[in-house]
């Protein structure tokens, strides 16, 4: 992982997906359960999660004037989830870990409207706290909410249509300081990721009141999700302090030296064929 720049490559000019201009205020999006079917799976472009999958997120950059090495492991349930407000949901699994030590584990709830839009509809949260020393001493549920508990309500997570400098609400759970906005900031031409490069991806700006000075961009690649977080921004939205990028899960590695094996082999084949072939043309020229 690394937070150089020259890792990325933008192109010059974002895409509008939307002609039509965004409004100013933030929208708080209207929850309806009727608009959600049952079995739904959640195949938003930009936001898919498929039962069973893992993805990691590796970071490296500096908290508090110290370098610090971050990692999230995200992984979608093969199970139902929780039904909220009546919507049964699809869990989220993330597991945050800091210089090796599990830090937080997260369940997030989620669903999938008829019309392509992501709900956020609340989290299960595990925060483990250490000594300076590393031993844990201690854990607690600060952040978690619920949709329907406490006053708080959902809000989007991936909206169906993206329209340029859109905010709104991811959650709203008030009471539980949580109140997160997402405004679709841009989409990119070209952004690579490690050794991979990613077209059409969109960058979303996250905020919290609660946390002024907290800034953070995602980038979402289609039928991938995310692959890039850059948290810590500054005013001007630039020098993050941390850079996360997604990186290949144990299987996809695994499954990458296989079928380089067997390219390798294929390979083996096709020169011993063409050895054979050639000595024999050879042999005949001579």
């Amino acid at each position: 992982m690394t937070r150089t720049l020259s890792r990325l490559v933008l192109a010059a000019v974002a895409l509008t997906l939307a002609a039509t201009a965004a409004p100013a205020e933030t929208l708080r999006p209207k929850f309806d359960p009727d608009r959600f079917t049952r079995g739904q799976a959640v195949d938003n472009k930009y936001f898919p999660l498929r039962p069973g999958t893992t993805s990691v997120l590796r970071g490296r950059g500096f908290e508090d004037g110290e370098r610090i090495r971050e990692k999230s492991v995200l992984r979608v349930l093969d199970r139902p989830g929780p039904r909220i407000l009546g919507v049964r949901t699809t869990i989220h699994l993330d597991k945050a870990f800091e210089n090796g030590r599990l830090v937080e584990k997260t369940f997030d709830y989620f669903a999938q409207d008829n019309r392509g839009n992501v709900w956020y509809l609340g989290e299960d949260v595990t925060n483990y706290r250490y000594d300076d020393q590393g031993n844990l001493i201690g854990t607690d549920s600060e952040s978690a909410w619920r949709a329907g508990r406490r006053g708080a309500r959902p809000g989007w997570i991936m909206p169906a249509r993206q329209v340029i400098g859109q905010r709104y609400f991811q959650e709203r759970a008030r009471r539980d300081e949580a109140l997160d906005k997402g405004q679709t900031h841009a989409v990119l031409g070209r952004l690579r990721v490690g050794d991979k490069v990613y077209r059409n991806v969109l960058r979303v700006l996250e905020t919290n009141p609660f946390e002024p000075g907290a800034r953070e961009f995602k980038f979402y690649a289609p039928k991938v999700g995310l692959i890039r977080v850059e948290e810590g921004l500054n005013r001007n939205l630039k020098k993050p302090d941390i850079v996360f990028e997604r990186t290949k899960t144990r299987r996809e590695r695994a499954a990458a030296a296989s079928k380089g094996g067997k390219r390798s082999d294929d390979g083996a084949r096709r020169s011993a064929k063409g050895g054979k072939r050639g000595g024999d043309k050879g042999g005949r020229r001579r």
